[in-house]
């Protein structure tokens, strides 16, 4: 009887720490989450929207917060885009192309709230307008485009 018993103690002696262990972790990991479009950037208290090609640019410039990132992703995307906020950067992951699903528009339409916007990357094809239309916006920036099958 004695044996069993100093078997039953040196098992229990090993897992009541291994135990203890395993209840220390399960509070240290906490619930996991992820979202499939958003990623908050809590650094600079935006928000970057991701864009993928079965979705639209115009949804995610709806959704943003004046001061966000939307980042589109590899792609040809068809729309005609508005943008109506301040401090908007709209930008490219990979090879994107925005082809005016209305050709009598433009591409991309900056209205009047929409000073200080970047837009970076974008192939636009395909309005019979211009590309990008300025409508009474100021500051304003545009890098690394390429425009196709535009009146100028």
């Amino acid at each position: 009887m004695m044996i069993k018993l100093a078997r039953n103690h040196k098992i229990i002696t090993y897992m009541l720490p291994l135990i203890g262990l395993l209840f220390a972790f399960s509070f240290c990991m906490g619930p996991v989450a992820a979202a499939d479009n958003v990623t908050n950037n809590s650094s600079t208290n935006s928000t970057n929207w991701y864009v993928y090609s079965n979705q639209t640019i115009q949804d995610a410039v709806n959704n943003a917060a004046p001061g966000d990132t939307i980042i589109v992703n590899e792609g040809t995307y068809n729309e005609n885009v508005i943008l109506d906020k301040t401090d908007l950067t709209v930008k490219t992951n990979g090879n994107v192309t925005v082809q005016a699903a209305n050709p009598s528009q433009p591409c991309f339409t900056l209205n009047s709230n929409a000073t200080n916007a970047v837009i970076e990357g974008f192939t636009i094809i395909g309005s019979n307008n211009a590309g990008i239309y300025l409508n009474n916006t100021s500051n304003c920036l545009f890098k690394l485009f390429n425009f196709r099958k535009h009146n100028i």
